[in-house]
């Protein structure tokens, strides 16, 4: 500032504005409208805070408030205006009936024009009705110097959700409410005792790590004989409760009794004590209220007294890397805090240069420009000459009064440099769901779609940002949505989470009903400049069918979320109608249409307001008892809006309900899972009409039999391939072990393991092999539910005996053992052959009878070598 002007910091402008309009006058609630006049008196200087307000209540009102417009200027002529170059939107204020609002403002400009205008948006709308009252708080505003006592006034006007336009005042501009300002000189001793400080040591607030806070000591107490010295003391938060902590560092006072405390070295919270010990409390504008709290070191003190000083986080990202002459381009700016300045600095360009980008006012910065960021996560959007020099261009992004900054760089091309495209020429999806659009950029991170036509009563707007540098951005549209919702931006995403799709609008009117079936244009600019267009067709949708599935499942635990996608769940699937106890059943419908709003189990359940519904209930017998059904929104649903099908998977072990009890499933039991779409309250399907699509269950028994011989046993050779098979009800593609146990003077437990066929069926590998003949052992199938582990007995056999058990004559004798006899004659004697080799089968157990002394029954040995010899002749003879 210079010599003629005195910055008087933190002018704190509060408007509380009454509105009951009679014949053109502001009343007041129990004053008159001449009390909008307030006097404020010195002495001061630019170290001191003026604080003139004013209180009113709305008469009869019954609207709601988002813009307001906030008009400061001299009231007195001759007069330089307010200067609110220092005013953040941090600095605004507002309560209703007392409460602060804290939700930010999406907007938040000051009028070049008219210096002394601020025009702010709540990001959240304000209903006011009669009796309500609101203030309006506005800081750092620095008021020209003044010789004796002037007058200034501020004026505010109200406007609806619909913008700032006169037709849109919420009753009528409340003010100019006035205030005085007396200036008097306070230099002196050593010199002058100005100082500005980034921030207000303000009690029970929070300041910033780097800020310098003012604060000021009440001036009766300061005296006149020096300076006084006040202490900073940490608080003591390890007990519980908050005290005095350590000191800090004393604070010495100037000759008005105001200091600057730098919070660089400082983190946590913190209370100021005065020389007797006292804990005191300050307001706003970083001035000690009279009368403050007594403590004593190390004592309790007063919640609000006490000043929070945090680290402020900070992020400054450009959303493309690269932008065109005539375009535009994106910062996002990330903090912890609501609303601070930001210098923009950049070692490329002059601060002319930057401001041309950044559309920064004038400031007295020598290098870089300041900015305003409202907002935590806040997106700044900016504008690129169409003459700007093209190239790389780096910046770095500095919190105003703290340390904080980031850097970035952004690329400047011509728009003959860059080119989009869409992937596809033509795109269709069904109704209701979500339609997908890629489009190839090259050089360019950003482009302009726009979806639709006057010709089809739909006109939507985008900007989209390739965030992952892959040459492509893939939209969804929800077909559902779009039209129809006050906030197209819901309409509209990016398919990877690295892209974004940013500034949508809707330029036509809102729809009574989802889009119609019809072709819709698209088209992709750069900079204004339409690159390509394409075409998506909007087609009617349908429901197409159901099928019944089960999956395995455990025999104790629920296993219905395991799936990752709908993908995992048809791997794992068999289409079947019988489910076991303990297994999944699955409902699949194939319709599409949906999946623009049905995205969950609870959007399946009846009354959901979208008429769609499912219900799995069961059927048949139910003489004098309830149906048992299955409580749709403990299921999972799974989503495969590509096949245009979903999955509703059910573990049977979750068990069903009925009369609002929980229940068991029972074998034997038959349910019916039915989806419905109800035209009456869905918009897809005529009015009075219903889609329905059904499918069976049966509950069966979980059961596992083997495969035994005539005794009932399971027989298995002694070797190291045998194996044990069965059946089973479980659902194919269920692993489970099979155990077998012998006890006795020879145990072993040996255990394989076996899957499920599609039909039901199951082997399992095991080694026998060294097993006596005869073993007895008993087989097991542990850990599945099933009746006594479906035990079954079985026997170890001989490994020929098992293999080969009815022998038949072969004629592999003749080969082994040629015969140098001509002679057929024998063969006269033995006119057929005979199967008497087949007498001699060994008896069980593989064993050949041993020949003995004495007498034999049957043939004797001599008499059986003739045979064989006769009918090895028979043999060669027929082979010639």
């Amino acid at each position: 500032m210079t010599d003629t002007n005195t910055k008087v910091r933190s002018l704190i402008l509060t408007a509380l504005m009454v509105v009951s309009v009679f014949g053109g006058t502001i009343a007041f609630a129990g004053s008159a409208a001449a009390a909008n006049e307030v006097s404020v008196n010195g002495p001061f200087d630019e170290d001191t805070v003026v604080a003139p307000s004013h209180t009113g209540t709305f008469q009869s009102v019954d609207d709601t408030v988002q813009y307001v417009v906030i008009d400061l200027t001299a009231a007195d002529s001759g007069l330089n205006e307010p200067d609110l170059s220092a005013v953040t939107a941090s600095d605004v204020q507002i309560t209703k009936n007392g409460v602060e609002y804290t939700d930010g403002f999406s907007e938040f400009q000051k009028n070049s024009q008219d210096p002394g205008t601020i025009t702010i948006k709540m990001a959240n709308s304000i209903n006011v009705v009669g009796g309500d009252t609101l203030d309006i708080t506005v800081n750092d505003v620095l008021t020209p110097s003044v010789s004796g006592t002037k007058e200034y006034s501020v004026e505010t006007t109200y406007y609806d959700t619909a913008g700032v336009d006169s037709s849109n005042v919420v009753d009528e501009s409340f003010g100019p409410t006035n205030y005085d300002v007396t200036e008097t000189s306070t230099s002196g001793g050593g010199g002058s005792t100005t100082l500005t400080g980034d921030a207000k040591f303000d009690s029970g607030s929070n300041a910033w790590i780097g800020q310098s806070l003012y604060f000021q000591a009440d001036v009766a107490d300061s005296g006149s004989d020096g300076p006084d010295t006040y202490e900073l003391h940490e608080v003591d938060t390890s007990g519980s409760t908050d005290k005095v902590g350590t000191l800090v560092t004393e604070v010495a006072l100037n000759s008005n009794g105001a200091a600057l405390i730098d919070t660089s070295n400082l983190q946590g919270p913190y209370v100021m004590v005065d020389e007797n010990g006292d804990v005191i409390a300050t307001d706003n504008s970083g001035v000690e209220i009279t009368g403050g709290n007594t403590a004593q070191m190390n004592g309790d003190y007063d919640d609000g007294e006490e000043v929070t000083v945090i680290t402020q986080n900070f992020d400054a990202v450009f959303e493309a890397s690269s932008a065109t002459q005539g375009g535009d381009f994106d910062v996002t700016y990330t903090s912890n805090r609501a609303g601070y300045d930001v210098t923009v600095d950049s070692d490329d360009l002059s601060n002319e240069e930057i401001k041309t980008l950044f559309g920064a006012s004038d400031s007295d910065l020598s290098d870089g420009v300041q900015i305003t960021v409202t907002g935590n996560d806040q997106t700044q959007t900016y504008s690129v000459p169409s003459d700007f020099t093209t190239g790389n261009y780096s910046f770095t992004f500095e919190v105003a009064d703290t340390t904080n900054s980031a850097s970035g760089s952004i690329m400047i091309q011509s728009p003959s440099d860059t080119s989009a495209s869409f992937a596809s020429s033509a795109f269709s999806q069904e109704r209701g769901d979500v339609v997908e659009f890629t489009v190839d950029m090259s050089n360019t991170q950003t482009a302009d779609i726009t979806v639709g036509s006057e010709t089809v009563n739909y006109v939507g707007t985008a900007t989209i940002t390739d965030g992952n540098d892959d040459g492509s951005v893939t939209v969804q549209m929800n077909t559902f949505l779009a039209g129809t919702t006050n906030n197209e931006a819901q309409a509209f995403s990016a398919a990877d989470s690295g892209d974004s799709v940013t500034k949508v609008r809707r330029s036509t009117s809102e729809l009574d009903s989802p889009l119609a079936a019809a072709d819709y244009d698209l088209t992709v600019s750069i900079s204004g400049n339409e690159e390509d267009v394409a075409v998506f067709s909007l087609q009617p949708r349908s429901t197409t069918g159901a099928v019944s599935h089960t999956a395995p499942g455990d025999a104790t635990a629920s296993t219905a979320a395991d799936y990752e996608d709908a993908a995992g769940v048809v791997d794992a699937a068999t289409q079947r109608s019988t489910v076991a106890m303990g297994d999944q059943m699955i409902f699949q419908v194939n319709a599409n249409g949906l999946y623009g709003y049905v995205d969950s189990a609870s959007d399946l359940q009846a009354g959901s307001g979208n008429g769609v519904s499912l219900s799995v209930e069961q059927t048949g017998d139910l003489t004098n008892q309830a149906p048992k059904t299955v409580p749709v929104g403990n299921t999972e649903v799974y989503f495969d809006s590509t096949n245009d099908t979903f999955l509703v998977v059910y573990d049977t072990n979750d068990g069903a309900m009925r009369n609002s009890q929980s229940v068991d499933f029972s074998a034997g039991e038959e349910y019916t899972a039915e989806f419905v779409i109800d035209g009456d309250n869905n918009p897809y399907v005529a009015t009075g009409e219903t889609e329905t699509v059904s499918s069976s269950y049966m509950i069966e028994e979980r059961t596992v039999s083997f495969d035994t011989n005539a005794d009932d046993e399971i027989s298995v050779a002694a070797t190291s391939d045998a194996t044990i098979s069965g059946e089973t009800t479980m659902a194919p593609g269920t692993e489970f072990t099979v155990r077998a146990r012998a006890s006795g003077s020879s145990p072993f437990l040996k255990t394989g393991d076996a899957v499920v066929g599609s039909e039901g069926d199951f082997s399992s590998a095991f080694d026998f092999s060294g097993v006596s003949e005869n073993t007895t052992f008993t087989v097991t199938v542990p850990s599945q539910g099933l009746v006594n582990n479906a035990e079954t007995d079985g026997v170890v056999t001989n490994e020929t005996d098992t293999e080969t058990p009815t022998p038949t004559p072969t004629p592999e004798p003749a080969t082994e053992t040629p015969t140098p006899t001509p002679t057929p004659e024998p063969a006269t004697e033995t006119p057929t052959p005979t199967p008497e080799p087949a007498t001699e089968t060994p008896t069980e157990g593989g064993a050949t009878p041993t020949e003995t002394s004495g007498s034999q029954p049957g043939f004797g040995g001599a008499v059986a070598i003739v045979a064989l010899a006769g009918a090895a002749l028979i043999a060669l003879r027929r082979g010639n």
